[in-house]
């Protein structure tokens, strides 16, 4: 009799705990698409910058302007490991592309400020390889692939002569590792990160926070060139993930999101709107 009542109570919490996993799931998609629809309607007429800022209000910075790569970002050991061969792949697509790689404003119209030329070869945009650029550099883009958490990725070139004036990064979400590809004279290539002065170095990677003021400066007579990542941060909380999470999934459902990947390589005669 024991036994059997045993079983009952058995079956029961089990039924239970079902159904209180179902009203959860339930209500996690109902909060999920109410969020959708809210970020859905909000999104017209703005920017892809414009709900980054949503992301941002989230974030509590409380990391200094240069952190730890092998705390915030492990991986960037892979890439200094192997920087020869992405190097190797730069010098093969400088020697044959040279000033065709576009400039940054060409790609996004919003990337305007530099006073000189920035030129990027955007690997990828959102998760999301760019195929005609990718191809161009099979070495560096299956280290990419080993890593965890890579947004964006792309060659940046600040030509001599270039300065890029003070600003603050789209969102923080995510913080940027550069890694020294060609930097011939890193005495007179410099990037500001509020109050640090970090010089670029072939084969040298740093992890920083976009988010601080930041500026940078090539005051030498040759190009420098960096690879140039975007990583998801490892301390958002969870809620804050999940609004980065749609507000990605958004801007890729979005016509801004095909212009970058077709600008990327072939700059458009005609902008398109770039509001969402």
């Amino acid at each position: 009799m024991r036994l059997a009542s045993a079983g009952r109570l058995r079956r029961l919490a089990v039924g239970c705990l079902a159904i209180a996993v179902v009203l959860l799931a339930t209500a996690l998609a109902i909060t999920v698409n109410v969020a959708w629809y809210g970020l859905a309607t909000l999104s017209e007429g703005r920017s892809a910058y414009d709900l980054w800022q949503l992301v941002n209000a989230q974030v509590n910075r409380t990391n200094p302007p240069i952190v730890d790569k092998d705390l915030y970002w492990p991986d960037a050991r892979l890439l200094e490991k192997h920087w020869a061969d992405i190097a190797d792949e730069w010098r093969r697509i400088s020697a044959h592309y040279g000033t065709s790689v576009p400039r940054f404003d060409d790609v996004d119209p919003v990337q305007s400020f530099a006073q000189g030329t920035w030129r990027i070869l955007l690997l990828q945009f959102l998760y999301t390889d760019v195929p005609g650029n990718a191809k161009l550099c099979p070495r560096t883009m299956q280290l990419l692939h080993r890593c965890r958490g890579v947004r964006n990725a792309f060659f940046s070139v600040l030509e001599p002569g270039t300065t890029l004036p003070p600003h603050y990064g789209p969102s923080s979400a995510v913080l940027r590792y550069h890694l020294g590809v060609s930097v011939p004279e890193p005495e007179q290539c410099t990037l500001t990160v509020e109050n640090e002065v970090v010089h670029w170095r072939e084969g040298e990677g740093f992890v920083w926070d976009d988010r601080y003021l930041h500026s940078a400066t090539n005051q030498g007579t040759k190009p420098r060139v960096v690879l140039f990542l975007d990583v998801d941060r490892p301390d958002m909380p969870w809620s804050t993930y999940l609004l980065d999470w749609m507000v990605t999934r958004l801007i890729q459902s979005k016509p801004y999101f095909q212009y970058i990947l077709t600008s990327s390589h072939t700059p458009l005669k005609e902008l398109p709107e770039l509001n969402l």
